[in-house]
């Protein structure tokens, strides 16, 4: 760090007013990132009664927005305002959101060799100082890590959320990162957050961004006065449950301000006896018809991994899972990102051009969970399903958990495996991989809709019952759905939203 900065789009700090008067939220990434933080946001703004910026993609803004108008319905209105920064969530696909050349930075023409991720956070850059103009304090999520630097040049509290355990992907501090800076750092509760997550403040491209906004590119060098304790990481607030981490053996660092909040979940998508009508006519009329239904998604992975995104190997994919469900005697919802991803535009060409590929495709329905204007209610969904296919994400896995239903976990990237692993560890889940055997997926899809625990025979045609399950594999579905059940009693949305404002030292009005 160090090195003056170069292609970073920021306005004058002289530009940006001192009013106190906002909370802002930055909340980056995919859906399963942003949506957390919206309600968590929202009701932080109803119990203390102070207007919120909730800033976020383009193409999710109208998703958040719907989102917005449907909590209004509750009777509570408090001041939130949607702000949008012109770049794509990390799902987002071009027939979803604008055209990003259409919203690009007027100087980013000077940029025209720049890989399209380095221009789109250069724009992201250069939007979020605008973004919290006037802010009393300042909330991000780890793809946001701006957020931090933001609030130390306006001298606001700040702190993190996260829906996802530090650091993305299982990955660990970088090799001399932690010989360059521990020498330096004496505190142990520092420290500890350090190795745990905010090693990331210390990478080169942070310092650039911190030179660019008027700061000491040097994160721990104590540049504002009004600090006496040195360096300070802020809190970071998990949006997991506790009991899950703890099941899997994950030890928070202690001392270092990092919290478990546990996985406040929409609560009427858990709801008994609530209505169908959040749900898409085809979802409602799939359930009511089919027996054996298996739900799957890849949520933003449609739009980032090859197996997703490559025809040829969205097409093996397609007719592996229908040949299952074929063998199966089961039906799959399958939701799509987009209805322009590889999964969906292979699964109506096939239809189309062959009428074997289409009768095995019909035991397929494609559905577009978010044409970002639309949410889909997963729990309330998973909850009349006899399984899930997902790929792992940390959001999808605990909705499964807690809906007490079966899952397939098939790992892209990430920390998708680490979820796997915690899924069979805990008795729920069975894992796959994107281009296994053909067999393991056979007996994995068999497992979902509701067959025995063992492998088929290849030769063995006769059909297997529900009530051939085994008790070992029911009891822990049912445990783990009465665990997520008591903490959802006292681990709510508006209780992190009281240890939030505690993190940031606001008081209730």
């Amino acid at each position: 760090m160090g090195r003056r900065a170069k292609n970073i789009l920021v306005p004058p700090f002289r530009a940006i007013a001192h009013a106190t008067d906002v909370v802002v939220f930055l909340a980056l990434g995919s859906a399963g990132d942003v949506l957390p933080l919206l309600r968590l946001a929202w009701h932080f703004a109803v119990v203390f009664r102070l207007p919120v910026r909730f800033v976020t993609h383009v193409d999710l803004t109208p998703l958040c927005q719907s989102q917005r108008i449907k909590l209004s319905t509750s009777g509570k209105n408090p001041v939130f305002d949607v702000y949008s920064i012109l770049t794509f969530s990390t799902g987002g696909l071009p027939s979803s959101a604008p055209d990003l050349a259409s919203h690009s930075a007027p100087t980013a023409s000077s940029n025209v060799d720049l890989h399209p991720r380095v221009q789109q956070r250069q724009i992201e850059q250069a939007a979020i100082l605008p973004a919290c103009t006037g802010a009393r304090a300042i909330v991000f999520n780890l793809f946001c890590l701006e957020g931090w630097s933001v609030a130390e040049r306006m001298r606001v509290p700040c702190a993190a959320v996260s829906p996802f355990l530090a650091p993305l992907g299982g990955g660990d501090m970088p090799k001399g990162l932690s010989t360059a800076i521990g020498g330096t750092i004496e505190d142990a509760g520092t420290w500890a957050a350090i190795e745990h997550w905010a090693w990331r403040m210390f990478l080169d491209d942070v310092g650039r961004y911190r030179e660019g906004i008027g700061l000491c590119a040097d994160v721990i060098c104590d540049c504002n006065e009004t600090r006496t304790g040195g360096f300070a990481v802020p809190s970071l607030m998990y949006r997991l449950s506790p009991a899950v981490l703890a099941a899997a053996g994950v030890q928070l660092p202690a001392g270092a301000g990092v919290s478990c909040v546990g996985f406040f979940a929409n609560d009427d998508d858990f709801a008994e006896g609530k209505g169908e009508e959040d749900m898409e006519s085809v979802v409602c009329d799939i359930l009511q018809q089919h027996s054996r239904v298996i739900y799957i998604t890849f949520g933003s992975m449609d739009a980032m991994h090859p197996a997703l995104t490559e025809a040829e190997s969205a097409a093996t994919l397609l007719q592996t899972i229908a040949y299952c469900l074929q063998l199966a005697d089961a039906h799959a919802i399958w939701q799509v990102a987009s209805p322009a991803s590889a999964i969906a535009q292979t699964y109506s060409s096939q239809r189309a051009t062959s009428m074997s590929a289409s009768r095995l495709l019909n035991r397929i329905t494609i559905v577009s969970g978010t044409t970002h204007r639309v949410l889909l209610p997963h729990g309330k969904i998973f909850s009349r399903c006899a399984g899930v296919v997902h790929h792992g994400g940390a959001g999808t896995f605990h909705c499964a958990l807690a809906a007490g239903v079966r899952q397939l976990v098939v790992p892209l990237m990430f920390d998708q495996r680490f979820w796997a692993r915690v899924g069979m560890q805990l008795g729920v889940a069975r894992m796959c991989e994107v281009d296994g055997e053909f067999a393991a997926w056979r007996d994995a899809v068999q497992w979902l809709a509701g067959g025995s625990k063992g492998d088929l025979d290849d030769d063995d045609d006769e059909e297997v019952e529900d009530k051939q399950l085994c008790e070992e594999d029911t009891e822990p579905l049912a445990r783990w759905k009465g665990v997520c059940q008591q903490e959802r009693q006292t681990l709510t949305v508006a209780a992190a939203a009281g240890h939030l404002a505690r993190q940031l030292g606001l008081t209730l009005p």
